[in-house]
Protein backbone atom coordinates (compact mmCIF):
# COMPACT_ATOMS: atom_id res chain seq x y z
CA UNK A 1 0.00 0.00 0.00
CA UNK A 2 1.39 3.04 -0.50
CA UNK A 3 -0.86 5.95 0.61
CA UNK A 4 -0.11 9.26 -1.17
CA UNK A 5 1.42 8.17 -4.21
CA UNK A 6 -0.71 10.34 -7.19
CA UNK A 7 -0.68 10.24 -10.58
CA UNK A 8 1.44 13.43 -11.47
CA UNK A 9 4.85 13.97 -12.77
CA UNK A 10 8.57 12.69 -10.73
CA UNK A 11 8.80 16.36 -10.48
CA UNK A 12 5.94 17.56 -9.11
CA UNK A 13 6.11 14.68 -6.02
CA UNK A 14 6.65 15.89 -2.22
CA UNK A 15 8.60 13.89 0.02
CA UNK A 16 5.82 11.32 1.29
CA UNK A 17 5.51 10.53 -2.23
CA UNK A 18 9.44 10.26 -2.72
CA UNK A 19 9.43 7.90 0.28
CA UNK A 20 6.65 5.71 -1.45
CA UNK A 21 8.53 5.27 -4.62
CA UNK A 22 11.58 4.64 -2.95
CA UNK A 23 10.38 1.67 -0.72
CA UNK A 24 8.72 -0.05 -3.99
CA UNK A 25 12.82 -0.84 -4.62
CA UNK A 26 12.63 -2.88 -1.60
CA UNK A 27 9.28 -4.93 -2.22
CA UNK A 28 9.33 -9.06 -1.33
CA UNK A 29 8.18 -11.34 -4.09
CA UNK A 30 4.79 -9.89 -4.90
CA UNK A 31 3.35 -6.86 -5.34
CA UNK A 32 -0.58 -6.44 -4.93
CA UNK A 33 -2.06 -3.06 -6.78
CA UNK A 34 -5.59 -2.31 -5.84
CA UNK A 35 -7.79 -0.87 -8.16
CA UNK A 36 -10.89 0.47 -7.62
CA UNK A 37 -13.09 0.77 -10.05
CA UNK A 38 -15.88 2.63 -8.37
CA UNK A 39 -13.69 5.52 -8.21
CA UNK A 40 -15.19 5.33 -4.38
CA UNK A 41 -11.45 6.26 -3.13
CA UNK A 42 -11.67 9.52 -5.09
CA UNK A 43 -8.70 8.66 -7.48
CA UNK A 44 -10.33 8.13 -10.94
CA UNK A 45 -9.90 4.67 -13.01
CA UNK A 46 -7.47 6.55 -15.50
CA UNK A 47 -5.25 8.16 -12.72
CA UNK A 48 -4.87 4.49 -11.07
CA UNK A 49 -3.74 3.04 -14.52
CA UNK A 50 -1.21 5.34 -14.71
CA UNK A 51 0.39 4.79 -11.37
CA UNK A 52 0.04 0.91 -12.22
CA UNK A 53 1.51 1.57 -15.89
CA UNK A 54 4.43 3.33 -13.21
CA UNK A 55 4.75 0.76 -10.95
CA UNK A 56 5.30 -1.63 -13.68
CA UNK A 57 8.25 0.38 -14.79
CA UNK A 58 9.87 0.32 -11.85
CA UNK A 59 9.70 -3.13 -11.17
CA UNK A 60 9.53 -5.39 -14.12
CA UNK A 61 11.16 -8.03 -12.13
CA UNK A 62 8.67 -8.44 -9.87
CA UNK A 63 4.68 -10.63 -9.83
CA UNK A 64 2.48 -8.31 -9.61
CA UNK A 65 -1.13 -9.11 -9.19
CA UNK A 66 -3.93 -6.72 -10.13
CA UNK A 67 -6.60 -6.93 -8.08
CA UNK A 68 -9.79 -5.40 -7.92
CA UNK A 69 -11.10 -4.07 -4.44
CA UNK A 70 -14.53 -3.04 -3.78
CA UNK A 71 -16.54 -5.68 -5.48
CA UNK A 72 -19.60 -5.19 -3.59
CA UNK A 73 -19.79 -2.26 -5.89
CA UNK A 74 -18.70 -3.36 -9.24
CA UNK A 75 -21.07 -3.55 -11.73
CA UNK A 76 -21.71 -6.03 -13.34
CA UNK A 77 -21.38 -7.84 -9.88
CA UNK A 78 -18.91 -10.88 -10.13
CA UNK A 79 -20.54 -13.87 -11.58
CA UNK A 80 -19.01 -16.59 -8.96
CA UNK A 81 -19.94 -14.17 -5.71
CA UNK A 82 -22.11 -16.79 -4.35
CA UNK A 83 -19.81 -19.84 -5.08
CA UNK A 84 -16.87 -18.15 -3.74
CA UNK A 85 -18.70 -16.52 -0.54
CA UNK A 86 -20.00 -20.45 -0.19
CA UNK A 87 -16.90 -21.72 -0.26
CA UNK A 88 -15.07 -19.11 2.25
CA UNK A 89 -17.80 -19.16 4.59
CA UNK A 90 -17.16 -23.40 4.86
CA UNK A 91 -13.90 -23.34 4.91
CA UNK A 92 -14.27 -20.87 8.05
CA UNK A 93 -17.14 -22.94 10.16
CA UNK A 94 -14.46 -25.57 9.39
CA UNK A 95 -11.99 -23.98 11.76
CA UNK A 96 -10.25 -22.66 8.70
CA UNK A 97 -7.04 -25.25 8.64
CA UNK A 98 -5.28 -26.37 5.94
CA UNK A 99 -4.62 -24.53 2.71
CA UNK A 100 -7.44 -25.52 0.80
CA UNK A 101 -7.90 -24.57 -3.30
CA UNK A 102 -10.44 -21.88 -2.91
CA UNK A 103 -11.82 -20.59 -5.86
CA UNK A 104 -10.81 -17.15 -6.31
CA UNK A 105 -13.79 -14.15 -7.46
CA UNK A 106 -13.14 -12.77 -10.65
CA UNK A 107 -14.67 -9.01 -12.00
CA UNK A 108 -15.27 -8.53 -15.65
CA UNK A 109 -11.81 -7.51 -16.68
CA UNK A 110 -10.59 -11.40 -15.89
CA UNK A 111 -9.10 -9.67 -12.29
CA UNK A 112 -8.96 -11.39 -9.11
CA UNK A 113 -11.18 -8.84 -6.89
CA UNK A 114 -12.56 -8.80 -3.10
CA UNK A 115 -15.02 -7.23 -0.59
CA UNK A 116 -13.74 -6.38 2.44
CA UNK A 117 -16.75 -5.26 3.53
CA UNK A 118 -18.73 -8.08 2.45
CA UNK A 119 -16.04 -10.47 3.43
CA UNK A 120 -16.40 -12.38 -0.12
CA UNK A 121 -13.01 -13.06 -1.85
CA UNK A 122 -10.16 -12.12 1.08
CA UNK A 123 -9.81 -16.07 2.33
CA UNK A 124 -9.40 -17.06 -1.07
CA UNK A 125 -6.91 -14.09 -1.87
CA UNK A 126 -5.40 -14.50 1.57
CA UNK A 127 -4.80 -18.29 0.30
CA UNK A 128 -3.69 -17.28 -3.37
CA UNK A 129 -1.10 -15.04 -1.92
CA UNK A 130 0.66 -17.66 0.04
CA UNK A 131 1.26 -19.90 -2.28
CA UNK A 132 2.92 -17.51 -4.83
CA UNK A 133 4.77 -16.00 -1.63
CA UNK A 134 5.95 -19.52 -1.25
CA UNK A 135 6.51 -20.22 -4.67
CA UNK A 136 8.88 -17.26 -5.32
CA UNK A 137 10.81 -17.86 -2.07
CA UNK A 138 14.28 -18.56 -2.85
CA UNK A 139 15.86 -21.63 -1.21
CA UNK A 140 19.70 -21.16 -2.60
CA UNK A 141 21.61 -20.85 0.07
CA UNK A 142 23.46 -18.13 -1.83
CA UNK A 143 20.55 -16.07 -1.78
CA UNK A 144 19.85 -16.76 1.93
CA UNK A 145 21.05 -14.89 4.86
CA UNK A 146 23.00 -17.09 7.88
CA UNK A 147 19.47 -18.50 9.75
CA UNK A 148 16.84 -18.00 7.29
CA UNK A 149 14.75 -20.96 6.98
CA UNK A 150 15.34 -23.44 4.13
CA UNK A 151 13.27 -26.07 3.01
CA UNK A 152 15.81 -28.23 2.17
CA UNK A 153 16.82 -28.97 5.63
CA UNK A 154 14.93 -28.86 9.03
CA UNK A 155 14.91 -26.20 11.50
Amino acid sequence: DTPGLLDRPMERRNDIEMQAIAALEHIGSLVLFLVDESESCGTPYEEQMNLLAEVEQLLPETDLMVVSSKADLLKPAPEMWAEVSQAEEAWRDEGSSGEPDLPLLYDHRGRPCLSATENVGMDSMRLDIVKRVRAARPNDPMQLPAGWHRDDQED
